[in-house]
């Protein structure tokens, strides 16, 4: 397993035990804190942003060169090679 490997199991472990946490202690959950952040009126277009770009970034949809992270790790790549 890979180093990212084990930070996205890290983080899916964090959201799920979070959220059971939450749920059984009467906190917010994630989810629910996501929901309240839509409905908001400021807070709901740089959420939408985020989340729209993020998902297109995770599925590769979005071209290498107009992908700031994806073009970001590109550089790094190519600048540690010999």
């Amino acid at each position: 397993m890979s180093e990212a490997d084990t930070a996205w199991s890290g983080l899916v472990l964090y959201v799920v035990l979070y959220d059971i946490f939450a749920g059984l202690t009467g906190r917010e959950t994630l989810s629910s804190s996501f929901y309240r952040a839509l409905g908001h009126p400021t807070h709901r277009y740089p959420l939408i942003t985020v989340y729209s770009y993020l998902t297109l970034h995770l599925f590769h949809l979005i071209p290498d060169r107009f992908d700031p992270l994806r073009a970001h790790s590109i550089d790094l790549t190519r600048s540690a090679k010999p």
